[in-house]
């Protein structure tokens, strides 16, 4: 085309440039990017007609640009700021150009990002929050599809992101308008199922601040508290190796209904229900009695509050609802709490202001029965042959039956022995006062025996004596037995 423009006329060229400037050849030239751009990245730039060459300059300095099949490219980019962009398209033998500037912002820094949710979950999704830069355009990968999202003119956005089942670990991009990314990664567990959770605890035991043990078996960690009768016991433990144990603290004797409550970090729960019965003693006063409560003890405690009038129903060895209901009614009527425990409070209820009593003098072998401080009999009796002495000291009446079954008391000279029923020749007669610990004040067929050191330490009445005294000596009442 130079050549041309040698050997042709001045105005043929003319009238070329004149063709050229009015039909699609014109050379024409725009900028294919953005107007704000990442400080490194490369200008490129649209052309159409016939053009030449391309001349870009940045702030009045020529730049290199490179000719592509899609457009024109420089080989460098703008530093950070504010920078004036001019490029000039040439047609054949640059007769014909076509030129063009734009302002255009360069930024090189990347946009912040702050990012948060739940990382566990239940859910088929999870709402992810956070902040960037306003306008920045996030993306959420990693979830069962991408998600997207434009910040606010503050900066904030939320993306609700569907999950897969389990591990999910998903990557948040922000980037701006300049095309600057920042990329932050999170785990997150989707988990509908909830843990696993036994409990190991034995349905029955002797200690009144029981420990539940539970076995928990989850793929996180699991939190668990118990709840007794209803009632939240104790702090959140945390399972260790799939295992806890959950202090109770302090229970009466009795049945209590247990609750254990195990939590996943998805906030699946699992619960499971314990029948527990807690069973101390044997011996009436030890412990304090609750619903449900087994053994000797409750019999005692049944026929003491028969005796004050406080129950008419059957004695047995079980405190079921209508012996508890009986128990209320008497704590009213008493001025006690009202809580259904057979407690130290109800124990003294029952046990104080009792006229009646009894003095042995083992070494006179006599018995007598006393109303205050008044003397009303004396008896002859039988106490324990020096092998098996009868226990000196102070005891209450604990127990009575009318004709009494002999049952071998856990001592070698009863080893080699049976039952006996109720009936003559039955050792203890027709009358059984119980003083605890196998010692009590009984009646005997083998009335030669009375005055003697002959039982193996009870302290025997002849039958008649003792029917007498059965019924002069009320539960509770006080023993003092004497050297």
């Amino acid at each position: 085309m130079r050549l041309l423009a040698l050997l042709v006329p001045s105005a043929v060229l003319a009238a070329v440039a004149v063709l050229f400037a009015a039909g699609p050849l014109a050379p024409g030239v725009s900028l294919a990017t953005e107007r704000e751009v990442r400080a490194d990245a490369p200008l490129r730039f649209a052309t159409t007609g016939v053009v030449d060459d391309l001349v870009v300059e940045v702030d009045g300095r020529p730049v290199a640009v490179t000719r592509r099949a899609d457009g024109w490219e420089s080989r460098g980019g703008l530093a950070d700021g504010e920078a004036t962009v001019s490029a000039r398209a040439a047609g054949p033998g640059g007769i014909v150009t076509a030129a063009q500037t734009w302002t255009m912002t360069a930024d090189g820094e990347p946009p912040e990002l702050e990012v948060d949710a739940v990382r566990h979950t239940d859910g088929a999704s999870v709402e992810v929050t956070g902040t960037s830069e306003a306008q920045a355009r996030v993306r959420v990968d990693g979830g069962a599809r991408p998600a997207r999202a434009t910040a606010d003119g503050d900066g904030a956005f939320a993306l609700e992101v569907a999950l897969r089942g389990g591990e999910n670990r998903l990557e948040v991009v922000a980037a701006d308008a300049a095309g600057n990314q920042t990329t932050d990664a999170m785990r997150i567990v989707r988990d509908a199922e909830p843990p696993e959770l036994q409990i190991e605890t034995p349905d029955s035991v002797a200690s009144s601040s029981p420990t539940i043990s539970v076995a928990a078996d989850d793929t996180t960690t699991v939190t668990i508290h118990a709840e007794l009768d209803g009632e939240r016991v104790g702090d959140k433990r945390k399972a260790r190796d799939g295992a806890a144990d959950l202090p109770l603290g302090w229970l009466p004797d009795g049945e209590h209904e247990v609750t254990v409550v195990a939590r996943d970090r998805a906030g699946n729960e699992a619960r499971a229900e314990h029948a527990l019965l807690v069973d101390t003693t044997e011996t009436f006063g030890v412990a304090t009695l609750s619903g449900g409560a087994r053994g000797d003890d409750v019999r005692t405690f049944l026929r003491l509050l028969r005796e004050h009038g406080g129950y008419d129903g059957p004695v047995t060895d079980t405190l079921g609802p209508n012996a508890m209901e009986a128990v209320r009614g008497f704590q009213e009527r008493r001025d006690l709490a009202v809580d259904g425990l057979a407690g130290p409070a109800l124990r003294a209820s029952l046990l104080r202001k009792l006229d009646a009593g009894v003095t042995i003098d083992r070494s006179a072998r006599t018995l007598t029965f006393l109303r205050g401080e008044h003397r009303v009999r004396r008896f002859p009796v039988a106490v324990g042959m020096s092998e098996y002495p009868t226990p000196l000291g102070s005891r209450r009446v604990l127990d009575k039956q009318v004709d009494p079954v002999w049952t071998p008391p856990d001592s070698p000279w009863a080893a080699e022995l049976d039952t006996i029923p109720a009936g003559p020749g039955n050792p203890l007669g027709t009358r059984w006062i119980g003083l605890g610990g196998a010692i009590g004040i009984h009646g005997t067929y083998a009335a030669s025996s009375i005055g003697t050191a002959a039982s193996h330490g009870c302290i025997r009445m002849t039958i008649d004596d003792a029917e007498w005294l059965y019924e002069q000596l009320p539960m509770g009442s006080r023993v003092r037995i004497t050297a």
